[in-house]
């Protein structure tokens, strides 16, 4: 008869928390594991779970259990025959999660008929657990999980086909969640390898019917769901509400756990009948008078497969995939306008200029205190005029002392020697 396949076994998961049984000295042994027991800095992406044995073991069965404070590590074929030969076995893991432990329970004691056994007397291997922790996110990387907020900050678009979900995250917190006309803003924080999307915050009645028992109602005319202590309230003192709560079970036998502490934060499990959380929200609260407002969130593992590429993973081991979306292009930029050439500076305009030709001769000083004099000569015919100058812009501005308006005239200086105004030629006077 064919043994329970992996499947099974992890379904059956309550056994791992049963006391292991002694057995016979000649029992088999595990004398290696990969990744080893108590390994850490384990790549996730290591592929395999691979263990050896002291001697041939029985090849028609094997079992897995899962270890209350790990996870179970996931398999990419449950089903699939781990066996590569008498002493070895292997299973194919998916893809890790970082920072994270992992374990496995080899055989239990209610079910080692058809757990591993040696090939020769069927004797049945010891209950073996190998547990190891997760590092970072490639085989070279195996040191603390590095804080991905700045990473994380953009926006997102869910990959999976038919999916039409934007999630836009905000350096200051601040998230917007879009999908079709709906839009939802609220927040979100990393810490460690988990990102945390709050919702809306809801404002609640605490009342407490009896010893060791709360609602929380939406209203003062409508009772919420009661909510039974479990286990001691914590020390220290603080409001009634401090500490775990649970919900009644249901016919499956689940159940959610409120677990309220002194710092303001709030977590909300939902449990499974194998005392499994499955989900978990966390969040904060705060009491004033006689409400208390809560603002939840979800929980996921976040694992940055590239920085174009975002996985995140539920608590309940479901996966959504998120392509990040491309900013939009910039809009060009103009070039600079061209400033026009700028004009020689005032102080190398200082000095004394002469200009000639065949039948006239003028001699122009330009004075640093804004003064000038010119001089005109035409055959015996000289006049002189007195006034201030000052520059503007390409432009000489004169007005002669008695005037009342500026002369203007062009100007332009190709070296230090020369100076050209409206076309005529001076040369520097030393």
């Amino acid at each position: 008869m064919r043994t329970p396949s992996l499947a099974l076994a992890f379904a059956l998961a309550a056994a791992a928390t049963a006391p292991s049984t002694a057995l016979a000295d000649d029992a088999p042994r595990v004398v290696r594991a990969e990744p080893a027991d108590g390994a850490v800095g384990v790549p996730v992406n290591v592929g395999v779970l691979r263990v050896a044995f002291d001697r041939p073991m029985a090849q028609d069965g094997w079992t897995l259990w899962q270890v209350d404070g790990a996870r179970f590590p996931p398999l990419v074929a449950p089903d699939e025959n781990p066996w590569r030969d008498p002493f070895t076995m292997e299973v194919r893991l998916a893809r890790l999660d970082p920072g994270v432990r992992y374990a496995v329970q080899l055989n239990a004691a209610r079910a080692r008929r058809f757990g591993f056994r040696s090939s020769v007397g069927k004797v049945p291997l010891a209950d073996t657990r190998i547990a190891f922790t997760t590092g970072g996110t490639t085989p070279t990387d195996a040191g603390p999980v590095p804080d991905l907020r700045p990473a994380l900050v953009g926006t997102w678009r869910r990959a999976e086909p038919g999916r039409s979900e934007t999630m836009e995250l905000a350096d200051d917190g601040a998230m917007t969640l879009r999908e079709g006309e709906r839009t939802t803003r609220a927040r979100w924080d990393f810490s460690g390898a988990e990102l945390t999307l709050a919702g809306a915050s809801q404002t609640l009645l605490p009342t407490f019917p009896g010893p060791d028992m709360m609602t929380l109602d939406p209203d003062a005319e409508h009772e919420g769901t009661p909510l039974r202590r479990e286990g001691a309230r914590p020390p220290g003192g603080g409001g009634p509400w401090l500490g775990s709560w649970r919900t009644k079970a249901t016919v499956a036998g689940a159940f959610r756990r409120y677990t309220f502490a002194a710092d303001g934060s709030v977590t909300v499990e939902s449990v499974d009948a194998e005392g499994q959380a499955t989900r978990t929200h966390r969040g904060t609260f705060v009491v004033e008078r006689d409400r208390m407002t809560l603002t939840m969130g979800s929980v996921h593992r976040c694992v940055l497969e590239t920085p174009e590429r975002l996985r995140l993973v539920g608590a309940d081991g479901r996966e959504q995939a998120w392509v990040r979306v491309p900013p939009p292009p910039a809009p060009p930029v103009p070039p600079p306008a061209r400033a026009p050439d700028a004009a020689p500076g005032r102080d190398a305009l200082v000095g004394t200029w002469a200009h000639a030709t065949d039948d006239t001769r003028v001699e122009l000083v330009l004075g640093a205190d804004g003064r000038y004099r010119a001089t005109y000569g035409s055959g015996e015919h000289v006049r002189t005029s007195v006034g201030t100058w000052r520059v503007e812009g390409a432009r000489l501005v004169a007005r002669e002392d008695g005037e009342d308006e500026d002369e203007s005239q062009a100007y332009e200086q190709p070296d230090a020697d020369t100076l050209v105004l409206d076309g005529a030629r001076f040369t520097r006077r030393r």
